[in-house]
């Protein structure tokens, strides 16, 4: 039996508290089964963070200090992620 290739789902958020829900909520719900998400959060100063941890426990977060804009928040998650390995990453917008 050939398992399905592990997706590792990178989400960058920076106030996204309007919108985070709705992308999570599409992505928890979809039609594959091996994935997991780690949101890479830019330094928000909203309740975005509040409510992934309250609605997504196992969703893994990132949290940067500060805001460090699109490509240095993703390479900040990949160097975390560097001794992990998953066959595919995907990188989402928070308001996709």
């Amino acid at each position: 039996m050939n398992k399905k290739p592990h997706i590792k789902i990178l989400i960058l958020n920076w106030n996204g508290e309007a919108i985070i829900e709705r992308c999570l909520d599409s992505a928890v719900n979809m039609n594959y089964d091996n994935f997991s998400i780690d949101i890479i959060d830019n330094g928000s100063e909203d309740n975005s963070i509040g409510i992934i941890n309250q609605k997504y426990p196992n969703i893994k977060i990132h949290q940067i200090s500060s805001n460090l804009g699109y490509s240095k928040g993703y390479n900040y998650a990949f160097d975390q992620l560097k001794n992990t390995h998953f066959e595919y990453y995907l990188l989402l917008n928070n308001d996709t």
